[in-house]
């Protein structure tokens, strides 16, 4: 498994300190060898270091350790592969634009069945779990809101669905950021903990070394630092509960949010489901004919994937997966689309009866 370390603070700080014992794990203290990255956000834009060497070993990991480069919000993992080879390709974290600024994810765990859902606009360069799971969230947040949402909230709500909905795949602990928060799911283990006034000393877990924060900082400054297991010795860490999204800005705990298989559970059960039946005197040939065309049709307007099973067509998409069962006197198409799709119920369901009625005259 790997690990993550983010970092979310008030004013500009660097991420030395915690990046110091965080390196060593990659190769020195910790197993995590397969590669390593760290991610710094400057305005919407970040600096992005990645290697896929040893952190504990790598010159650029220690010139990260030694030099103080100010951000606001930081992630950085190490890596322990589970699946896709060692390549700089397969190193968290990984980056994309969206609305004008950069989204960076890190992952510790495995999804590995999220690979055979279908990406749109966003694509993998490498063949970990990890990477496809950030593009398909990418996917469904563009098609769930369009733009950034003006109440940033909907949006916290969503990536907690998103995070239990591929949670189901096994373990999804995570680190996101859009630039503005950073979200934090802990599916097995994550630790946090808020650095505020009055600032007191700490000691690495993984290297001799002490810091007095309070000769460094300011009583307004406050750093919320989140870690896979707790980076020092001698400070309160907070363990997250299984199936919980943390949202911070600004050094600040803002929310926790439910993120748990019960969550995705009861959003399945509210999933809008479509069903049209048609009669026709076509026999069946002509009726898979007329199923193609159809999913020809849907293709094109929803960018659908889809494949013959027997007499059933069946397809999907993000959000979305149905089929088209033939016979020789009937057709029959159902269509079940997830809660970020619910809006398009009535134009998918007018764009179908009207290909049907078109092809069985």
């Amino acid at each position: 498994m790997c690990e993550l370390l983010g970092m979310d603070c008030n004013v500009p700080t660097d991420i030395v300190f915690s990046f110091r014992g965080f390196a060593k794990r990659g190769g020195e203290t910790g197993p995590h060898s397969d590669g390593w990255g760290v991610c710094l956000y400057d305005g919407p834009g970040v600096r992005s270091f990645r290697e896929p060497h040893p952190a504990a070993q790598s010159p650029l990991a220690r010139y990260l350790r030694e030099n103080s480069i100010k951000t606001k919000i930081g992630i950085a993992h190490i890596r322990r592969k589970t699946k896709g080879k060692v390549h700089l390709s397969n190193t968290h974290p990984f980056t994309r634009e969206l609305w004008g600024r950069a989204w960076t994810f890190a992952h510790n765990g495995k999804v590995h069945a999220v690979t055979h859902r279908p990406l749109n606009r966003f694509h993998a360069l490498g063949t970990t779990d990890s990477e496809h799971a950030f593009c398909w969230m990418l996917d469904a947040i563009v098609e769930k809101f369009g733009s950034y949402p003006a109440d940033p909230k909907k949006l916290w709500d969503f990536v907690a669905l998103l995070g239990a909905d591929i949670g189901r795949y096994g373990n999804f602990n995570f680190l996101l950021s859009d630039s503005r928060f950073l979200y934090a799911r802990c599916h097995t283990n994550l630790h946090h903990l808020v650095r505020q006034h009055p600032f007191a000393r700490a000691t690495l877990a993984d290297d001799d070394v002490t810091i007095n924060f309070a000769d460094h900082t300011t009583p307004k400054d406050r750093v919320a630092v989140i870690a896979t297991y707790p980076l020092t010795r001698d400070e309160t860490w907070v363990k997250g509960e299984s199936g919980t999204l943390w949202v911070f800005s600004a050094g600040r705990l803002r929310a926790t949010l439910p993120s748990s298989h019960e969550l995705y559970k009861e959003q399945k059960e509210s999933m809008a489901t479509i069903d049209i039946k048609r009669t026709h005197t076509l026999g069946k040939d002509k009726a898979r004919e007329v199923a193609q065309a159809v999913a020809d049709r849907l293709k094109e307007k929803l960018d659908i994937k889809y494949n013959w099973a027997g007499d059933t067509l069946k397809f999907e998409r993000t959000g979305a997966s149905g089929s088209i069962d033939c016979s020789a006197t009937d057709m029959r198409v159902q269509v079940d689309l997830s809660f970020m799709l619910r809006p398009m119920k009535g134009k998918v369901e007018d764009k179908v009866k009207q290909y049907l009625d078109e092809y069985l005259k």
